[in-house]
């Protein structure tokens, strides 16, 4: 057979049994990533909110400005995103760490709708880790600013709570969808989400808390079991995100459309994700596989 030719079976099958594994096959390690990633993105949020926010802490006459330490704190949660997207457990998952920009990625047809559930799940089990962790390791510290518990500022009402939580997630999600959309940016994406980050929980921080991550809300609610307006930061977010992703269906926007679901795309890891235009490499399962049918 001409070399040629084989090698244009071998990728085309290769191709082939690559996205029925992308469908169908074991992704167990995609979703251990997610929770591993939003278990050091909660701890690390917590701790980061009680050291710049609990009163007895010195950061508070080191930094008497609110809005300055808002910032930072916002920052430091950006930033162990980053940490995350960059690690090589978030170059397999692609990092979102929040169900809301998993969800966002789904409805531009991004992600299976298996793999949509199962890093809900374990997004939101890796946000509970991560705020036992911080209880167990550091309760002393923790306890007093109650995990980081989501709650808006006296005088706020449930529903401007819940509007302020689409904007500032809606913010976040375009700037996420509009980085992996640009072959040039993709790679900043990670950057860019802790600037942003930064900013909005210096705008809203003091008001709605800025989740912007249904996991982020849910790890310390659960391990205090304490409900009180949770709807706002599970749906707010959810909403937030969606709109985000659904501007990007309309027919004269189809040209931004991510080009990848992951936040640090590596071509050298396996993606699960669907319709990139970035390459990555299949597993040795499909490489296998692939030669042994051609």
């Amino acid at each position: 057979m001409n070399q040629d030719l084989h090698r244009t079976i071998l990728d085309a099958t290769e191709e082939a049994l690559y996205i029925q594994w992308k469908r169908n096959g074991r992704h167990f390690a995609e979703y251990a990533s997610e929770f591993g990633g939003t278990l050091f993105l909660v701890f690390v949020l917590i701790i980061a909110v009680a050291v710049m926010f609990d009163p007895t802490s010195p950061v508070g006459q080191w930094i008497p400005s609110v809005p300055l330490r808002l910032i930072i704190t916002g920052t430091i949660i950006g930033g162990s995103g980053w940490i995350v997207a960059i690690s090589p457990p978030g170059r397999l998952s692609g990092a979102h760490i929040n169900p809301a920009i998993s969800l966002g990625f789904w409805i531009l047809g991004r992600m299976h709708r298996r793999d949509l559930f199962w890093y809900v799940v374990f997004q939101m089990a890796g946000g509970v880790a991560g705020a036992i962790l911080a209880k167990m390791l550091l309760p002393h510290l923790v306890q007093p600013v109650h995990l980081a518990l989501l709650r808006p500022a006296p005088g706020i009402g449930p529903w401007r709570d819940f509007v302020l939580e689409i904007i500032v997630t809606f913010v976040l999600a375009t700037v996420i969808f509009s980085f992996v959309a640009s072959t040039k940016l993709a790679r900043y994406t990670p950057a860019a989400v802790t600037v942003s980050a930064g900013l909005l929980n210096c705008l809203d921080g003091k008001v709605s808390g800025a989740g912007m991550n249904p996991a982020r809300w849910f790890g310390p609610a659960c391990t205090l079991c304490f409900w009180h307006l949770g709807w706002v930061y599970v749906a707010g977010p959810i909403v937030g995100a969606l709109l985000a992703a659904s501007i990007r269906l309309v027919p004269s926007f189809k040209s931004i459309l991510p080009n990848t679901a992951k936040l640090f795309h590596d071509p050298r890891y396996r993606s699960i994700f669907k319709h990139e235009t970035i390459m990555s490499t299949p597993p040795d399962s499909v490489r296998n596989a692939s030669k042994s049918l051609a």
